[in-house]
């Protein structure tokens, strides 16, 4: 008997969103390991903000708005924005830049598609691993809360500044999970076990600072 795999979808609304403040949308996707318990879960953490990273950089730098961020100072003025925001954020030797910052009183919602190879009836053995992998998903979207939480890390020349999606996961507002099978092959020397994630995101951020770049969005 052949048993159709149905994908599945969960949807969280932690708090309504605020209406007004300004929209982006874009996606970002991740590759590998996602542990579901506390074993190895601080290494793989970091490595998915690392694997973050990149491409939130690339996102700041061109974005039609927040490339801004990177232009010099005007004549006159020393502050450099950029790095203004990496020096407040700083933690643990890691100079972060949060897109989405609880003093700018932002929010983040998440729609994402999670893809594992597994057999059909075994794709997660319930909903409390499923929840684990989800929580070290978030977790690693966040700034570190504490040093322990680097794993003994150090940033990288790259890292400097070091981008993250949220300063705190309080500040997602919407949850959606899709879980689905993984029909891609592994490459070579990848494990089974790992997963593809897809995540949508969509923030509003109301701080009058990033509203100057992101007006008429």
């Amino acid at each position: 008997m052949i048993v159709p795999f149905t994908a599945h979808t969960e949807h969280h609304l932690f708090e309504h969103p605020p209406t007004g403040g300004y929209d982006m949308q874009f996606r970002l996707v991740l590759r590998g390991n996602l542990p579901p318990s506390k074993s190895g879960t601080v290494d793989a953490k970091h490595r998915i903000r690392s694997e973050l990273h990149p491409q939130l950089k690339t996102l700041w730098q061109q974005d039609e708005n927040l490339k801004e961020w990177f232009m010099p100072p005007p004549i006159g003025s020393e502050r450099d924005e950029l790095r203004a925001r990496a020096d407040e954020y700083e933690r643990y030797g890691f100079r972060f830049v949060p897109l989405v910052t609880l003093v700018e009183a932002g929010g983040c919602s998440l729609d994402i598609l999670m893809l594992r190879r597994q057999d059909p009836n075994k794709l997660f053995t319930g909903a409390g691993d499923l929840d684990a992998r989800v929580k070290t998903l978030l977790d690693a979207l966040r700034m570190p809360n504490q040093r322990s939480e680097l794993g003994g890390a150090t940033p990288t020349p790259d890292e400097d500044p070091f981008y993250v999606l949220l300063e705190d996961d309080r500040l997602i507002h919407e949850l959606t999970i899709t879980t689905d099978r993984l029909l891609v092959p592994p490459l070579p020397g990848e494990p089974e076990r790992d997963i593809i994630a897809i995540i949508n995101v969509k923030t509003r951020t109301f701080s009058a600072q990033l509203g100057h770049f992101l007006d008429g969005r």
